[in-house]
């Protein structure tokens, strides 16, 4: 599900980069600013998408979701995942004024869509396998994550990398439930009302 979200904004961003700023294709690159042996990543991308943290969003309370089958009986599933993503797009041209104009074309894109959603987007789900609905996403919101210095100064110092011009988002994503369930209910046929006595 993560991947999917992020590799659908990877290609959103880039087309983005083509009509706005008539760069080349690839341009933007789902990909870690270093390696896992700690050299620097080399890439001929303007912009890289890299996820910093996951952490599930609780501001909802969990409710399970049911369906009728068509056996008559009633199909219980798991609440929908609810999760935050904090991804970081990093701009890893050479040319400083530049990078800071990836940086601000970065932002704009997210201006102009703050949320996205399947029915809005045909393509959100377009690398999510169709026989695995727990990969697909019901809808993406972004939102301008600030940082303090500190903040900054030890994201830079875990990432393993020299401070680049770069813009941190939280996105927010709701997935679609996983349809397999094994948990049943019976039907509610009729209900009793207690009779009031007099």
């Amino acid at each position: 599900m993560v991947s999917t979200a992020l590799k659908f904004i990877e290609k959103a961003l880039d087309e983005f980069f083509v009509e706005r700023d008539g760069a080349n294709s690839g341009s933007v690159k789902l990909a870690s600013l270093v390696n896992r042996d700690g050299t620097p990543a080399t890439t001929n991308s303007n912009i890289l998408i890299s996820l910093l943290q996951l952490e599930e969003d609780r501001t909802e309370a969990k409710t399970r979701i049911y369906q009728k089958a068509p056996n008559g009986k009633i199909d219980v599933f798991p609440a929908p995942i609810r999760m935050s993503a904090y991804v970081l797009f990093s701009s890893v041209r050479s040319d400083y004024a530049s990078a800071l104009r990836d940086i601000s074309l970065v932002m704009l894109f997210f201006q102009k869509h703050p949320l996205f959603s399947a029915e809005a987007f045909p393509t959100l789900n377009a690398e999510a396998k169709s026989n695995r609905p727990w990969q697909q996403i019901a809808e993406l919101a972004f939102q301008l994550h600030t940082l303090t210095f500190e903040q900054h100064s030890y994201i830079w110092s875990v990432l393993g990398s020299k401070y680049l011009p770069s813009v941190l988002y939280k996105m927010r994503f709701v997935t679609v439930f996983d349809r397999t369930t094994d948990l049943k209910g019976a039907p509610i046929e009729d209900i009793d009302y207690p009779i009031a006595s007099k």
